[in-house]
């Protein structure tokens, strides 16, 4: 749950804007993270996650989909450039 906190302690970028590429870090709980595949301003971002269960991944096995943007840019998500 510190991917962020220690990310930006290294140097890293890390803010609330979405961009291919970045780690999506939720800071919740164990502080699971996705990787941002694409971003689509406005409409979406697509996301993959291992371990996650929400676009059909689960245990050891990698999900993939689409988060709204109005959920992207919400504040629950930190990104890390």
């Amino acid at each position: 749950n510190t991917w962020a906190y220690s990310a930006s302690a290294s140097g890293l970028l890390v803010d609330g804007n979405p961009t291919a590429g970045a780690i999506m870090a939720n800071g919740g709980g164990y502080g699971h993270v996705s990787i941002v595949e694409s971003v689509n301003p406005g409409v979406s971002i697509t996301i993959s996650e291992m371990n996650g269960y929400r676009f059909g991944g689960g245990f050891a096995r990698v999900g993939h989909g689409d988060v709204s943007w109005s959920e992207a840019v919400s504040g629950m998500y930190r990104y890390i450039h």
